[in-house]
């Protein structure tokens, strides 16, 4: 017999102890089944994913595990259940030996007592019999009514209580989800402001020698009417319709630079810059044209780069 131990805590079974017929089953490979197995035996030190862990046969009903999916459910914390009372009518047969009895019984106290008087109604005593009979089973027939309909009633509520709860945790996740990938996007945007203290990495992405130069060509940009708008819009003072604009005006001066002086594909800018829609990158990178009015100077295409 291979070397076991129960792994359920309080069980002291093992194959000491044990007949060599005794079983020792493996936890199931199943992942669903395992978080079961594992709630079930609450052994805060248990290996659900080791092969050598074991949990005997005594902890199923019958002493036999009868499908792969069949759940231990004997444990040292579980209370074993007692049978429900069960309420039966008094057969026929029953109620006519009682009155039988009965009978017997008043005949004899009435010879005892002389027989002074006989029963003037029998049928009026044989059906006190019959109702006295009957009534125990009754009352006990709707004490259990009442008691079956507050344990639906405290279903009811619980049932209540847990979609509520349920609920609750599903707005929570989708609210984490939400911030999850918020946090996601922000992180993987890019960001010149992290490169604004070395000079080298400024040069490389915009072409301009430093941050200062940076910032003095876009309040020069900003500053023009011309940059701001784009061909057929209507004045800024008119209030725009539809969704709001995906990157502030300073990302958008730095994605053209990066266009002009890296060369990069429109797709890799969306990536760069959260993921935003190829035509918000065509239309951005439309500003070089209006850039160079303003500027003046001689920007370089994307062969010469």
């Amino acid at each position: 017999m291979p070397k076991y131990n129960c792994c359920v805590p309080g069980c002291t079974n093992s194959h000491r102890n044990k007949a060599s017929g005794f079983k020792f089953y493996c936890l199931p490979t199943d992942s669903e089944l395992r978080k079961k197995y594992d709630v079930l035996i609450r052994n805060d030190n248990l290996k659900v994913t080791s092969t050598h862990t074991r949990i005997c046969c005594e902890h199923w009903e019958g002493g036999q595990k009868l499908s792969r999916t069949h759940l231990p459910s004997i444990f040292p914390w579980t209370e074993s259940k007692q049978p429900r009372r069960v309420i039966a009518k008094a057969s026929q047969e029953t109620i006519e030996n009682h009155k039988r009895k009965r009978k017997n019984s008043t005949n004899i106290s009435d010879m005892s007592d002389a027989m002074e008087i006989k029963d003037p109604e029998p049928e009026a005593t044989q059906l006190d019999c019959s109702t006295q009979t009957d009534l125990p089973c009754f009352c006990n027939a709707e004490i259990e009514v009442k008691r079956l309909k507050d344990e639906k009633n405290e279903l009811q509520e619980e049932t209540l209580f847990l979609k509520s709860e349920l609920k609750r945790i599903s707005d929570e996740l989708n609210t984490v989800k939400t911030n999850f990938v918020r946090l996601q996007q922000q992180q993987t945007k890019f960001d010149i402001e992290q490169y604004k203290s070395n000079d080298t990495d400024i040069e490389f992405y915009t072409g301009l020698p430093n941050y200062k130069m940076l910032l003095f060509c876009f309040e020069l940009v900003q500053a023009s009417n011309n940059v701001c708008e784009r061909e057929g819009e209507i004045n800024q003072k008119t209030p725009k319709i539809g969704r709001p604009r995906a990157l502030t005006a300073f990302q958008e001066y730095i994605m053209v630079l990066m266009r002009l002086r890296l060369g990069l594909f429109e797709r890799d800018l969306a990536h760069r810059f959260g993921n935003i829609a190829l035509g918000t990158v065509s239309n951005i990178t439309l500003l070089i044209i209006y850039m160079k009015k303003l500027l003046d100077g001689d920007w370089l295409i994307a062969v010469q780069v």
